[in-house]
This record gives C-alpha cells, structure tokens and sequence, in this order.
C-alpha cells in the first residue's frame, strides 16, 4: 500500500482587527488555490466568534484559536503571533502549511505542487533573493525583468542531527538589544551558513520539521517561546534550523510572495505598471504591509 500523500494547507494568523484585510486574502483562496487545500485560520479565543460570523460559512476556512494548541506561552502581539506559527504542528491539520500573512492574497493558480519539487521533498524558503520589492534590492529588480531565479540545493538528512548548541545567546546580554540588533545572533546558534540567505516572505512550514526543532531545543530546557524571545524571528529561525540541522529532505527555494513594505516601494511599483498581470509571472502571491494595504491597486 503506498504512503498517504501529505496533507497541505495555507495558515494564516489573524485578528479581530485585520478581518477586512483578511477578506481579500480569503477571496484569492477560493478564487487561485486547488479546491482541497483549506485556508487553515488561527484567531484569538476572544474574536472566535467575529470568526466564525465572517468566515465560518465558507467552506474553504477552517478556524482555530491561538489558545487551543500554543503551550506555555502569550499568543498576543508580535511575538505571540510568531509563536502560533511555530506551533501550528499541534493543530494536526495538515504535514505541509504554507505560512501567509492577513494583509496578503494570492494572485495566481497555487496547489498542491507549489508545496515540493518535482522530486516530492517539501520547499524551504531559503534564497539569496530577498523578494521585498525596494529600490536598492536589485536582485529581485533583475528577476522582476526577466532573470531567472537562482538554482537552489536540496538539502538532506546527514547521520544524526547536530546538537543545538545555545550557550552563545545565553551569555549574551539580550536584554540590552533590541528585536534587530538580537537578530544576527542566530549566528552563535546556527553559523554563518545563513548568512544573506532570505527566508520570508511568508515560509512553507512541515510539521516534521517544527517537531524536530522543538525536540532539539527542549533538550536544551529551551521551549519554542523561549527561543522568539531570544532572538527573533520566527522564519530565521526555522529557515536556520533547516540548513543546520538537516531534519528531512528539503528543497530550498525563493519565496514565492512579492513584498511591498514602504510607501515609496508602494509609489515605485505603481510607476512601473506592476499589475497583478505582470507580477503573476514570477509571484503566486502579494503581501502588502497592513498601513498601505489599500493605498496600491495591482488590477
């Protein structure tokens, strides 16, 4: 009898407050996304039920609260938000999720595909082209022109996994630095192998390799809350952990999101005509920071 094939789903965090951005994103699922991969959606206990009144009708969301399956740790603001990444394994809604945020939508056909190669490994976010879409970042300018996107690796399992070793983030003085200035210090953990390596926007997530992660840092008295109050962020930290660690076979690729995250990137884009036509050719999706999520339209 031949294995299962895994099961895939979009997860997206969200809130009470950002269920009218939230509504575009669900629109692009059903318009873009295979018919049997669900919309896997995390809220807060308290807005559950503006939930279930907004989305719950539609076959293709499926709603959880934060507090049903986040361990020992907030589930509010920033770093509660990573943490519900982290920890959407526990759910057991799916082996694959493809982490995406409130204020994003797609913008081509995805599927089950987009979720491995052509050789069935499971894809990691981890490319030496950040795809937030700036004036400096002539990487993604060169692709957006027509370059091709880099050939990436396949990592895969190498003996037994290394031991995390977290001694170098708990002798620094965190409590002096800030969310960036913390941020390199995945280095101390992890080595320079990641260094100008990307892994956002949003993540492919497997469950298998979030398990792992978790068992290698709780042999260290670490839980995956301790580690996001560490250092941040929750994509560095998994991305990091697949390139160390080698849990299982893993394709690395480019992200498959576009970003836009200032104004002037916003004002840019509208001035070289990226409409939604045009980005589809190299993007499954959008992600438009929340505060100019209706200043671009892409149609």
């Amino acid at each position: 009898m031949e294995n299962a094939r895994p099961v895939a789903a979009i997860f997206c965090k969200s809130f009470r407050p950002d269920f009218e951005r939230l509504e575009r994103l669900v629109d692009s699922v059903e318009r873009f996304v295979e018919p049997d991969i669900c919309l896997l959606l995390s809220v807060p206990a308290e807005d559950r039920r503006a939930a279930d009144a907004q989305f719950g009708r539609n076959g293709r969301v499926q709603i959880v609260c934060d507090e049903d399956y986040v361990r020992n740790g907030t589930t509010k603001g920033w770093v509660g938000q990573q943490i519900c990444k982290m920890n959407v394994f526990r759910t057991g809604f799916a082996d694959l999720y493809f982490a995406i945020d409130s204020d994003s939508y797609f913008i081509r056909p995805f599927g089950y595909a987009d979720f491995h190669d052509e050789g069935g490994c499971p894809k990691v976010i981890a490319s030496p082209v950040f795809t937030g879409y700036e004036d400096w970042n002539t990487r993604l300018k060169a692709l957006l022109d027509g370059a091709e996107p880099p050939p990436l690796p396949i990592i895969r399992p190498e003996g037994s996994r290394p031991r995390l070793d977290l001694s170098g983030l708990r002798t620094a003085n965190l409590a002096t630095l800030s969310a960036g200035e913390r941020e390199p210090l995945l280095e101390l953990v992890f080595g320079r192998q990641t260094r100008g390596l990307a892994f956002q926007p949003c993540q492919f997530l497997a469950a298998a390799v979030l398990r792992s992660l978790e068992e290698d840092l709780l042999a260290q008295d670490v839980s995956l809350h301790d580690a996001l109050h560490m250092v941040p962020w929750e994509y560095n930290w998994y991305g990091s952990y697949c390139l160390h660690s080698r849990p299982i076979a893993l394709a690395l690729v480019t992200s498959p999101t576009i970003m836009f995250a200032t104004l002037n990137a916003v004002e840019n884009a509208r001035q070289r005509d990226l409409t939604h036509a045009v980005l589809a050719r190299h993007f499954a999706a959008v992600q438009m920071a929340a505060r100019h999520h209706d200043t671009l339209s892409l149609e």
